[in-house]
């Protein structure tokens, strides 16, 4: 009995690639969330990036934000993969900059908070495949082109509507449409959506 404790193993942060560390000693619980009454450490990354970045399998009990990071470099076309990661809160992915014919591998990701997916130059294909997201928040022209997205069993609970018409099907449906194989998964949550609002 008592409060739940998460843990997290900081010898998996890469070290080379830690920019700053952030001390938060109190007053984050208004940043945070409740569980950061005590405070709050940041390991800050670097912003750009050569390779790969791997959060499979991790379980994050606060939000994941790689706004703005940018990769360079050819190599592997998988340069982030989040696959079957399970994450508390947000997972911020707005202005991600990937080389082209790159891959963001998010199949059976968790996401109890927001996924954003926004202001994203030249999408990344993206496989969604199995994944649970409870709110996304999104815009148009940051989505693959058709061929690139993966959304076969993919559980979203809601729409954010910044970026869209939230009265277009129509729009939704090409969205839908742009998956690399077909799966009437994504068409059905898309239309539970739209007969509850």
């Amino acid at each position: 009995s008592g409060v739940p404790t998460f843990g997290y193993n900081a010898n998996t942060i890469p070290v080379g690639n830690i920019a700053r560390v952030e001390v938060l000693r109190d007053g984050a619980a208004a940043l945070y969330g409740s569980d950061a009454v005590a405070g709050v450490v940041n390991n800050v990354l670097n912003s750009d990036f050569t390779g790969a970045i791997s959060m499979n399998n991790a379980t994050v009990g606060a939000f994941v934000s790689m706004r703005r990071c940018q990769w360079h470099g050819a190599g592997e076309p998988t340069r982030l993969s989040m696959r079957a990661a399970k994450v508390d809160r947000d997972v911020d992915l707005s202005r991600v900059r990937l080389p082209a014919g790159s891959r963001v591998d998010a199949s059976g990701l968790s996401v109890l908070g927001t996924l954003r997916w926004r202001d994203i130059e030249s999408p990344p294909n993206l496989d969604l495949d199995s994944a649970h997201v409870h709110e996304l928040d999104d815009d148009k022209s940051s989505w693959p082109h058709a061929g690139g997205l993966n959304l076969a069993g993919c559980v979203i609970d809601q729409f954010s509507h910044g970026g869209w018409d939230p009265a277009s099907v129509d729009e939704r449906l090409e969205w839908v449409g742009r998956q690399e194989l077909f799966a009437p998964d994504a068409y059905q949550t898309l239309a539970s959506h739209y007969r509850a609002g």
